[in-house]
């Protein structure tokens, strides 16, 4: 039997410790099996549902909202851009792809569109200023990223030609005609035209309007082009940026051929290929089709025309035929309800009215709804009612709780009144159709206690205090909520505190790489003048001080926020897993470490969990109750004071407690939005070290030196880091009472943003490096920062060189000589000071070829360590090298170390969010281990790969390092569509993992998942290229 690939057959646990670790490999609820053992599970893909977007595209979007035209022109109704107004189109833009930074606007009167469908339209189109201003990601798009599959229709408004009649003979509509159709003249069309018939006419004529198609006959990409929503293979990531453009560069234009279009969506469903089931091995079409659910929403702000009904034509007369069926007979065909639920080719058709004044198109949109399973249209006039429709629409189309984060461990404290070991798992539930309805999050506290040998896993027990989110809810004290206020508009600046008075960095050349916008920060209650605090409105991008205080209250869950958030005061944890900080028990090689944690108040501490929400709040919770005199009195070591008078000892702090939490500056501006529909803010792991700051070398240990420091990005929240000082997370807030459950704040050090910078995926790595300050060599405590997400921009990259290519070194694998084409947002990385926030080090799209999303590794990575090195591992599945080794800054250096998917072509490279192993062999030799994989997109077919790699030096005559790659020790190639699902976990020479996968035929990828544990081998190969077995057979 093969040990190094999954077996059906059990295997026996090496070490019972390692049982609960295995959990934190798989996502959701899965349970697990023994090492390499598959076995059959809940699926736990959550099979992202393909959603249609109908967007009304025509000519009154260009007008304002609210607002009725009296005159026939209607110029009444057209936007000032002197006057920075919106109109609907900009408004629908902001919703969809994210508001912009700055708004500003040009009329163009269409006259220089020659050759093009708008030629000399009568209403000027208002120009958004895409590609002047930049644009938060706080769309509907962004925010449902990686929740939908997303495909897009705007309107054809061209029934025949622009240079032909209304009225064109079906008989003409040869082939030279439709492919005229299906260019500029006739609007791009899309699917079939249809023939029709009126009264007192005896020909019959047809057209083609409803929505355009995805491009010209020469594969032009056309403006307010169908984007459909790609194959099993697709970078959801371009998909998603493909429909934000075709929003952004559409123009709207003519009617509102509503029919039209839904007869052109449901030819799109019956044979788009990304649509279509595949009846063959390798073929096109959806593998899962049959378990993919389907929705269309219609965004319209009138009613349905330009399908000959009405006057003057009036096909629908008896005896007559009109070219396409009513919109709601295309809905309800679509739908195919019964019992209730439809259950043809779509599972619902949403529809949401944006500012419609028209009381018979309110019927008519009701009507479609209705018909389409949905019951009634939403209606919208805003940007925040328009967000919250299509977000309620969304929600109910992707229902459900869902975990994509990483379970926390945690011992119960030496003094605690119970011996338990603790498995903290965190989720969310998604809202459902109801408008303003909050995503809510969910923390479990499982208890395992020992009843003579044997492991009791606890029931979980609201009395216990086991379900932290229930404690949030039951609360009564007030809320210890923090934040940082710079001067109005520095919000997602860069922000320091005022510790560079107080350690001083050097003369470090890597200063000049820049200084913060605002420096001499620290941490404010988050509270308008009103609640006592300095928070200004304008911060808050509330309208006036009783705005922001409406936008707190939902932030607290506080009396004046709606009832759906007082009932659910956590928000939802997405990608933001647990993160858990004990008081260190055991002493390190580093005296000055031994001295802090005989500190009394490190001491004393409680057990904090910590975990970030996407109500803009990094939350700290006691794991369990926790008594400060008795924790003090307990951990008394030698003659050091405890000195516990800073704690509230009148009342122990209870189990799952929220001690305070922190909104970031850079979130502040997303709260209001956050109170009506989803929004990214805190979503990423928080990394928590104890480090020291800076101290010369050979200088005397003190006990000061050391801090307990918290550095987060923010993931899918935004493109920002921001570092606590979270030494002592629950002293007596000053001026508070004893029993009042009011905790002082931690300590702001910074927060770090940068023009090059994406949402940070990769998780910071902490590490002590060696600097050169003025000839005095410091070791300073510093962030390790990847660059975040980009965008692909679907082509190959040009030629790589240099740094970009791994070197070229007997046993190291030869690269792929071109990768993937990005842009150059995210292809970064930083190393920033910790107690300053300094920027020491910053690399380049000049060098980094892929938005660096994974998380990095320091090594030496121990603490008090210095590190010399780092790796992480880009969106395109190269792992980078940090060389750190030098004194100046000046002279560090990034380069590619190895390409995972060195053997495959350009656009086959998988992203690995989660950081290597870093470890070393019998010879000292640095050993790499690394695992790619999206676990947000469990539904695809990508083939992963786990890597294992020894760092391969060579070296001149005088020992320097003349070139560095990986020697591939083994490479494991999971099945099409399997990824591991955690961390890489390293134990006495075995790497442990866990992966999913669908088990799936050639044509069908609807059978549910299954997960699998492996163990194997850290360094040893099988003899074939794979890893070596890591555990016997039983």
């Amino acid at each position: 039997m093969d040990r190094n690939v999954p077996q059906t057959t059990p295997r026996a646990p090496r070490v019972l410790a390692l049982a609960l670790a295995f959990t934190a490999m798989l996502t959701a609820s899965a349970s697990f099996a023994g090492s390499a053992a598959a076995q059959s599970f809940p699926d736990v893909r959550n099979i992202r549902p393909s959603v249609t977007l109908l967007v009304d595209s025509s000519g009154s979007m260009e007008r304002m909202p609210a607002c009725t035209c009296t005159t026939t022109s209607c110029s009444e109704c057209l936007p000032d851009c002197t006057a920075g107004d919106q109109n609907r189109w900009a408004i629908l833009l902001e919703a969809f792809t994210g508001t912009f930074d700055t708004w500003s606007c040009t009329e163009n009167d269409r006259s220089g569109y020659v050759g093009e469908f708008d030629h000399g339209y009568f209403i000027p189109h208002y120009e958004a200023p895409v590609g002047i201003s930049t644009q938060q990601s706080n769309g509907v798009l962004d925010s449902y990223l990686e929740r939908i599959q997303f495909s897009l229709m705007t309107f054809d408004g061209v029934a025949t030609l622009s240079n032909q009649a209304a009225l064109v003979p079906s008989s003409a509509w040869t082939g030279g005609f439709v492919t005229q159709s299906q260019s500029a003249l006739g609007m791009y069309s899309y699917g079939d035209y249809k023939p029709f018939t009126f009264p007192g006419c005896a020909t019959t004529y047809a057209l083609d309007n409803g929505a355009r198609n995805e491009t010209t006959d020469a594969g032009t990409i056309i403006a307010g082009n169908l984007v459909s929503m790609g194959d099993n293979s697709a970078d959801h990531l371009l998909i998603n940026a493909n429909v934000q453009d075709s929003l952004l560069n559409a123009r709207p234009y003519g009617p509102t051929p509503i029919a039209g279009m839904l007869d052109d969506f449901r030819f799109y469903l019956n044979n788009h290929p990304d649509q279509v089931p595949v009846t063959f091995a390798g073929g096109s079409g959806d593998l899962y089709s049959g378990c993919r659910d389907h929705y269309a929403v219609l965004i319209s702000d009138g009613y349905p025309n330009a399908d000959m009904r009405g006057l003057p034509y009036q096909c629908d007369t008896p005896g007559y035929d009109c070219p396409y069926d009513l919109p709601q007979d295309i809905a309800a065909d679509l739908c195919s309800a019964s019992g209730g639920e439809c259950t043809g080719e779509i599972d619902g058709m949403f529809v949401v009215g944006f500012n419609v004044s028209d009381p018979a198109a309110s019927t008519e949109l009701d009507a479609i709804a209705a018909a389409g399973g949905t019951t009634t249209a939403y209606y919208a006039t805003d940007r925040a009612t328009l967000v919250a429709a299509l977000s309620a629409a969304f929600d109910a189309a992707a229902p459900g709780a869902t975990s994509r984060t990483v379970p926390a461990f945690a011992s119960s404290a030496s003094v605690s009144s119970t011996t338990a070991k603790y498995q903290f798992n965190t989720g969310f539930i998604v809202g459902d159709d109801t408008i303003d309805r909050p995503w809510s999050g969910i923390i479990e506290r499982r208890r395992f206690t020992c009843s003579g040998l044997t492991v009791v896993q606890e029931t979980i027990d609201d009395a216990e205090n086991d379900r932290f989110h229930i404690v949030l809810n039951n609360r009564v004290a007030p809320r210890n909520l923090y934040t940082v206020v710079p001067t109005a508009g520095n919000e997602n600046s860069w922000l320091t505190n005022d510790a560079d008075a107080d350690i001083p960095l050097g003369r470090v050349p890597g200063i000049a790489l820049g200084t913060p916008t605002q420096e001499n920060l620290d941490i404010v209650v988050l509270e308008t003048s009103n609640g006592g605090g300095t928070v200004p409105f304008a911060a808050l991008n509330a309208a006036d001080i009783t705005d922001a205080d409406d936008v707190l209250d939902w932030v607290y869950a506080r009396g004046g926020a709606d009832a759906d958030r007082l009932a659910n005061r956590l928000g939802d944890l997405y990608h933001s897993s647990p993160q858990v900080v004990d008081a260190p028990t055991l002493d390190r090689s580093d005296e000055a470490f031994n001295l802090f944690r005989r500190i009394g108040n490190v001491l004393a501490r409680p057990t904090v969990l910590y975990v970030g929400t996407n109500d803009g709040i990094l939350h700290a919770f006691a794991t369990e109750a926790h008594d400060v005199d008795a924790a003090c009195a307990a951990s008394r070591e030698d003659a050091t004071a405890c000195d516990h008078d800073s704690y509230d000892s009148s009342n122990e702090i209870e189990a799952g407690e929220e001690l305070w939490g922190f909104v970031p500056p850079m979130v502040l501006d997303r709260l209001k939005d956050a109170t009506t529909a989803h929004q990214w803010t805190v979503d990423g792991t928080p990394i928590v070290k104890d480090v020291y700051y800076a101290r010369e070398l050979g200088a005397t240990p003190t006990a000061t030196e050391y801090h307990t420091v918290l550095v987060s990005g923010l993931r899918n929240g935004g493109s920002g880091v921001f570092a606590l000082d979270v030494t002592d997370p629950a002293t007596q807030a000053s001026g508070s009472s004893d029993g009042d459950h009011s905790f002082a704040p931690p300590k702001f050090l910074w927060q770090f943003t940068d023009a090059n910078m994406g949402p940070t995926y990769g998780n910071p790595a902490i590490a002590q490096v060696l600097v050169d300050e003025s000839g005095t060599l410091v070791s300073r405590a510093v962030a390790i920062i990847p660059g975040g997400l980009g965008t692909p921009t679907g082509a190959a990259s040009a030629a790589l060189t240099g740094d970009q290519l791994p070197d070229s070194i007997s046993g190291v694998p030869a690269p792929r000589l071109q990768r993937r084409d990005h842009d150059t947002v995210g292809r970064s990385l930083y190393v920033v000071d910790i107690a300053t926030g300094r920027l020491l080090a910053e690399f380049d799209s000049t060098t980094l070829t892929a938005p660096m999303v994974g998380a990095a590794a320091a090594f030496p990575g121990g603490v008090g360590q210095i590190a010399d090195r780092a790796f992480m591992t880009d969106a395109d599945g190269v792992i980078w090298r940090l060389d750190l080794s030098d004194s100046d800054p000046a002279n560090w250096s990034v380069e590619a170390f190895h390409d995972i998917f060195h053997d495959k072509g350009w656009d086959v490279g998988e992203p690995a969010y989660n950081k290597p192993i870093i470890s070393v062999d019998d010879n000292g030799n640095v050993v790499v281990i690394q695992a790619t994989g999206d676990i947000d997109i469990l539904d695809g077919v990508a083939e992963n790969r786990v890597v294992s790699l020894t760092e391969n030096l060579t070296f001149d005559t005088d020992g320097a390092v003349t070139a560095v790659g990986g020697t591939l020790n083994w490479e494991l190639d999971l099945a099409p569509g399997e990824q591991v699902t955690g961390p890489l976990e390293l134990f006495d020479s075995r790497v442990y993992f866990g992966s999913f996968v669908s088990i799936s035929a050639a044509t069908d990828a609807c059978a549910f998942g299954e997960s699998k544990i492996w163990g194997v081998d850290y360094i040893n190969d099988d003899g074939g290229g794979g890893p070596g077995p890591g555990l016997e057979s039983t």
